[in-house]
Protein backbone atom coordinates (compact mmCIF):
# COMPACT_ATOMS: atom_id res chain seq x y z
CA UNK A 1 0.00 0.00 0.00
CA UNK A 2 2.46 2.36 0.97
CA UNK A 3 4.85 1.65 -2.32
CA UNK A 4 1.83 2.38 -4.21
CA UNK A 5 0.78 5.31 -2.82
CA UNK A 6 4.20 7.01 -3.13
CA UNK A 7 4.07 5.87 -6.88
CA UNK A 8 0.93 7.63 -7.02
CA UNK A 9 2.19 11.33 -5.91
CA UNK A 10 5.15 11.08 -7.87
CA UNK A 11 3.48 10.38 -10.64
CA UNK A 12 0.63 13.06 -9.84
CA UNK A 13 3.78 15.99 -9.24
CA UNK A 14 6.04 14.76 -12.51
CA UNK A 15 2.31 15.32 -14.54
CA UNK A 16 1.98 18.53 -12.63
CA UNK A 17 5.89 19.53 -13.47
CA UNK A 18 5.18 18.73 -17.82
CA UNK A 19 2.05 20.36 -18.06
CA UNK A 20 3.07 23.78 -16.18
CA UNK A 21 6.60 23.74 -17.47
CA UNK A 22 7.81 24.81 -14.46
CA UNK A 23 11.20 24.26 -13.20
CA UNK A 24 11.13 22.22 -9.55
CA UNK A 25 12.99 23.11 -6.38
CA UNK A 26 14.90 19.80 -4.70
CA UNK A 27 15.68 20.43 -1.01
CA UNK A 28 17.39 17.99 1.52
CA UNK A 29 17.49 18.33 5.20
CA UNK A 30 19.41 16.16 7.82
CA UNK A 31 18.91 16.42 11.68
CA UNK A 32 21.42 14.12 13.74
CA UNK A 33 21.18 13.99 17.66
CA UNK A 34 24.52 13.74 19.69
CA UNK A 35 24.97 13.88 23.49
CA UNK A 36 27.49 15.50 25.01
CA UNK A 37 27.03 13.52 28.65
CA UNK A 38 24.49 11.21 29.58
CA UNK A 39 23.92 11.00 33.55
CA UNK A 40 21.67 8.39 35.41
CA UNK A 41 21.77 9.31 39.19
CA UNK A 42 20.38 6.17 40.09
CA UNK A 43 22.96 3.60 38.40
CA UNK A 44 26.55 5.49 37.41
CA UNK A 45 27.25 2.47 35.32
CA UNK A 46 24.71 4.03 32.68
CA UNK A 47 26.34 6.79 31.96
CA UNK A 48 28.21 8.03 29.10
CA UNK A 49 29.95 10.42 27.26
CA UNK A 50 29.50 11.84 23.99
CA UNK A 51 27.04 9.34 21.99
CA UNK A 52 24.54 8.92 19.17
CA UNK A 53 21.48 7.95 20.39
CA UNK A 54 19.56 7.77 16.94
CA UNK A 55 16.34 8.53 15.93
CA UNK A 56 18.27 10.78 12.77
CA UNK A 57 15.93 12.42 10.52
CA UNK A 58 16.80 13.25 6.80
CA UNK A 59 14.26 14.61 4.14
CA UNK A 60 14.06 15.52 0.81
CA UNK A 61 10.92 17.49 -0.84
CA UNK A 62 10.85 18.23 -4.72
CA UNK A 63 8.38 21.50 -4.55
CA UNK A 64 6.93 23.64 -7.88
CA UNK A 65 3.80 26.06 -7.84
CA UNK A 66 1.39 23.76 -8.23
CA UNK A 67 2.37 20.28 -7.39
CA UNK A 68 4.90 18.84 -5.10
CA UNK A 69 6.28 15.46 -2.92
CA UNK A 70 8.17 15.15 0.41
CA UNK A 71 9.89 12.19 1.75
CA UNK A 72 11.18 11.82 5.27
CA UNK A 73 13.68 8.73 6.27
CA UNK A 74 13.96 7.76 10.18
CA UNK A 75 17.39 6.20 11.17
CA UNK A 76 20.45 5.46 13.77
CA UNK A 77 23.53 6.65 12.20
CA UNK A 78 25.67 4.20 14.83
CA UNK A 79 23.50 1.17 13.24
CA UNK A 80 23.02 2.43 9.99
CA UNK A 81 19.19 1.52 9.74
CA UNK A 82 16.84 3.48 7.90
CA UNK A 83 13.12 3.39 7.23
CA UNK A 84 10.30 5.81 5.81
CA UNK A 85 8.73 7.99 8.31
CA UNK A 86 6.32 10.45 6.38
CA UNK A 87 5.97 10.98 2.57
CA UNK A 88 3.25 12.83 0.99
CA UNK A 89 2.70 14.23 -2.44
CA UNK A 90 0.52 17.76 -3.32
CA UNK A 91 -0.86 19.40 -6.16
CA UNK A 92 -2.55 22.72 -6.04
CA UNK A 93 -5.36 24.50 -8.07
CA UNK A 94 -5.85 27.60 -7.21
CA UNK A 95 -7.15 27.95 -3.93
CA UNK A 96 -7.38 24.48 -3.36
CA UNK A 97 -4.45 21.69 -2.55
CA UNK A 98 -5.05 18.11 -2.35
CA UNK A 99 -2.27 16.16 -0.43
CA UNK A 100 -2.00 12.13 -0.06
CA UNK A 101 0.45 9.87 1.62
CA UNK A 102 1.34 9.42 5.31
CA UNK A 103 2.38 12.22 7.08
CA UNK A 104 0.85 14.66 10.33
CA UNK A 105 -1.07 17.19 8.89
CA UNK A 106 -0.38 19.94 11.44
CA UNK A 107 -0.58 23.64 11.98
CA UNK A 108 -0.26 25.07 15.22
CA UNK A 109 3.22 25.90 16.32
CA UNK A 110 4.64 23.71 18.71
CA UNK A 111 7.72 26.06 19.59
CA UNK A 112 10.14 23.15 19.59
CA UNK A 113 12.44 24.67 16.93
CA UNK A 114 15.08 24.85 19.46
CA UNK A 115 14.85 21.95 20.83
CA UNK A 116 17.78 19.33 22.26
CA UNK A 117 17.91 15.50 21.46
CA UNK A 118 16.18 15.37 24.68
CA UNK A 119 13.37 13.04 23.79
CA UNK A 120 10.50 11.58 24.89
CA UNK A 121 9.12 14.63 26.22
CA UNK A 122 10.25 17.04 24.60
CA UNK A 123 8.92 15.72 21.69
CA UNK A 124 5.32 15.46 22.76
CA UNK A 125 2.40 17.50 20.48
CA UNK A 126 -0.45 19.09 21.50
CA UNK A 127 -3.33 16.65 22.87
CA UNK A 128 -4.93 15.28 26.06
CA UNK A 129 -2.27 13.54 27.95
CA UNK A 130 -2.36 9.77 29.29
CA UNK A 131 0.14 7.43 30.43
CA UNK A 132 2.55 5.33 27.99
CA UNK A 133 1.22 1.63 28.68
CA UNK A 134 4.72 0.14 27.57
CA UNK A 135 7.02 2.34 29.49
CA UNK A 136 6.98 3.63 33.33
CA UNK A 137 6.53 7.35 33.66
CA UNK A 138 6.24 8.27 30.21
CA UNK A 139 3.31 10.36 28.69
CA UNK A 140 1.92 10.41 25.59
CA UNK A 141 -1.13 12.49 24.00
CA UNK A 142 -4.19 9.70 23.36
CA UNK A 143 -5.00 11.15 19.86
CA UNK A 144 -2.95 14.82 18.85
CA UNK A 145 -5.87 17.53 19.01
CA UNK A 146 -3.51 19.70 15.63
CA UNK A 147 -3.13 16.59 13.77
CA UNK A 148 -5.91 16.02 11.48
CA UNK A 149 -4.25 13.07 9.84
CA UNK A 150 -3.32 10.91 12.59
CA UNK A 151 -3.93 7.65 10.12
CA UNK A 152 -1.61 5.45 7.71
CA UNK A 153 -3.38 6.05 4.19
CA UNK A 154 -4.44 9.45 4.41
CA UNK A 155 -5.68 12.09 2.07
CA UNK A 156 -6.59 16.04 2.96
CA UNK A 157 -7.88 18.81 1.31
CA UNK A 158 -7.27 22.67 1.94
CA UNK A 159 -9.03 25.53 0.89
CA UNK A 160 -7.82 28.99 1.34
CA UNK A 161 -10.06 32.23 1.16
CA UNK A 162 -8.46 35.68 2.51
CA UNK A 163 -6.47 34.76 6.16
CA UNK A 164 -8.85 31.83 6.62
CA UNK A 165 -7.97 27.80 5.77
CA UNK A 166 -10.44 25.27 6.01
CA UNK A 167 -9.19 21.77 5.95
CA UNK A 168 -11.10 18.44 5.87
CA UNK A 169 -9.30 14.81 5.96
CA UNK A 170 -9.81 11.11 5.71
CA UNK A 171 -7.91 8.10 5.93
CA UNK A 172 -7.39 4.06 7.18
CA UNK A 173 -5.06 2.70 9.26
CA UNK A 174 -5.12 -0.96 7.51
CA UNK A 175 -5.87 0.49 4.02
CA UNK A 176 -8.77 -1.66 3.92
CA UNK A 177 -12.56 -0.09 2.96
CA UNK A 178 -13.77 2.34 6.16
CA UNK A 179 -16.88 4.13 7.65
CA UNK A 180 -15.83 7.94 6.46
CA UNK A 181 -18.14 9.23 9.22
CA UNK A 182 -15.89 7.36 11.85
CA UNK A 183 -11.89 8.62 10.44
CA UNK A 184 -11.83 12.09 9.31
CA UNK A 185 -10.67 14.97 10.25
CA UNK A 186 -11.67 18.85 10.08
CA UNK A 187 -9.96 22.19 10.71
CA UNK A 188 -10.10 25.92 10.37
CA UNK A 189 -7.39 28.01 10.83
CA UNK A 190 -7.96 32.15 10.60
CA UNK A 191 -4.37 34.11 10.77
CA UNK A 192 -5.10 37.31 12.38
CA UNK A 193 -1.85 39.22 12.50
CA UNK A 194 1.48 38.32 11.06
CA UNK A 195 1.96 36.19 14.60
CA UNK A 196 -1.68 35.57 15.54
CA UNK A 197 -3.69 32.90 14.64
CA UNK A 198 -6.51 31.05 16.22
CA UNK A 199 -6.92 27.35 15.18
CA UNK A 200 -9.62 24.91 15.61
CA UNK A 201 -10.16 21.22 14.96
CA UNK A 202 -12.27 18.14 15.28
CA UNK A 203 -11.12 15.14 14.36
CA UNK A 204 -13.15 11.31 14.51
CA UNK A 205 -10.91 8.55 15.17
CA UNK A 206 -13.44 5.75 15.48
CA UNK A 207 -16.70 5.56 16.16
CA UNK A 208 -17.82 7.79 19.02
CA UNK A 209 -14.10 8.59 19.31
CA UNK A 210 -13.63 12.49 18.98
CA UNK A 211 -10.57 14.80 19.52
CA UNK A 212 -10.69 18.68 19.34
CA UNK A 213 -8.70 21.29 20.12
CA UNK A 214 -8.52 25.26 19.95
CA UNK A 215 -5.68 27.21 20.27
CA UNK A 216 -4.56 30.78 19.96
CA UNK A 217 -0.72 31.53 18.52
CA UNK A 218 0.05 34.75 20.42
CA UNK A 219 2.98 37.49 20.31
CA UNK A 220 1.88 39.77 22.93
CA UNK A 221 5.94 41.61 23.20
CA UNK A 222 8.47 41.56 21.35
CA UNK A 223 10.99 38.03 21.36
CA UNK A 224 7.63 36.82 22.84
CA UNK A 225 5.83 33.67 21.05
CA UNK A 226 3.17 32.05 23.10
CA UNK A 227 0.58 29.24 22.10
CA UNK A 228 -2.43 29.25 24.64
CA UNK A 229 -5.23 26.04 24.42
CA UNK A 230 -7.66 23.46 25.06
CA UNK A 231 -7.24 19.46 23.73
CA UNK A 232 -9.90 17.30 24.24
CA UNK A 233 -10.59 13.41 24.28
CA UNK A 234 -14.14 12.33 24.50
CA UNK A 235 -15.51 9.11 24.48
CA UNK A 236 -19.31 9.39 23.71
CA UNK A 237 -19.73 5.67 24.61
CA UNK A 238 -17.87 5.54 27.87
CA UNK A 239 -17.48 8.91 29.37
CA UNK A 240 -15.08 8.19 31.43
CA UNK A 241 -12.31 7.64 29.45
CA UNK A 242 -12.87 11.05 28.02
CA UNK A 243 -10.05 13.64 28.82
CA UNK A 244 -9.84 17.36 28.83
CA UNK A 245 -6.38 20.11 28.61
CA UNK A 246 -5.40 23.33 29.01
CA UNK A 247 -2.24 23.68 26.92
CA UNK A 248 -0.02 26.54 27.62
CA UNK A 249 3.79 26.78 25.49
CA UNK A 250 5.73 29.79 25.51
CA UNK A 251 9.46 30.82 23.96
CA UNK A 252 11.23 33.96 24.67
CA UNK A 253 14.15 34.83 22.33
CA UNK A 254 17.33 36.64 23.95
CA UNK A 255 20.38 37.61 22.00
CA UNK A 256 22.19 34.49 22.05
CA UNK A 257 19.77 32.00 24.02
CA UNK A 258 16.11 31.10 23.87
CA UNK A 259 13.68 30.47 26.83
CA UNK A 260 11.11 27.71 26.26
CA UNK A 261 8.46 26.68 28.59
CA UNK A 262 5.75 23.44 27.61
CA UNK A 263 2.99 23.16 30.10
CA UNK A 264 -0.27 20.77 29.79
CA UNK A 265 -2.25 19.91 32.42
CA UNK A 266 -5.13 16.82 31.49
CA UNK A 267 -8.36 16.28 33.70
CA UNK A 268 -10.12 12.63 33.54
CA UNK A 269 -12.16 11.12 35.55
CA UNK A 270 -10.06 9.96 38.00
CA UNK A 271 -6.92 11.69 37.24
CA UNK A 272 -4.77 14.39 36.47
CA UNK A 273 -1.49 14.68 34.41
CA UNK A 274 0.62 17.81 35.32
CA UNK A 275 3.34 18.82 32.41
CA UNK A 276 5.85 21.18 32.97
CA UNK A 277 9.11 21.45 30.69
CA UNK A 278 11.48 23.99 30.53
CA UNK A 279 14.25 24.37 28.09
CA UNK A 280 17.34 27.08 27.84
CA UNK A 281 19.06 26.76 24.48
Amino acid sequence: MKKSIVCAVLFLAVTGSLLTAQEPKLKLQARTKLNLVTVYPDDDSLNTGISLPGDDEFGVSWDMDTAGVYLTLKGSLPDGTVKIYDYYGWMKFGDLKLLAGEWSHRKVSTLDKDGSSFGGLWDLEYGALALNDEEEGYIEPVTESDNITPWKTEFAADYSFGTVMVSAATGSETGDAYNIAEQFGARVRAAISGKTAVTATAIMTGKDLVTMGLFAELSPIENLTAVVGYSGYHDLETSENSKNAVELRAAYKMDLISLVSHNNVTLGDDEMILYNMVNLV
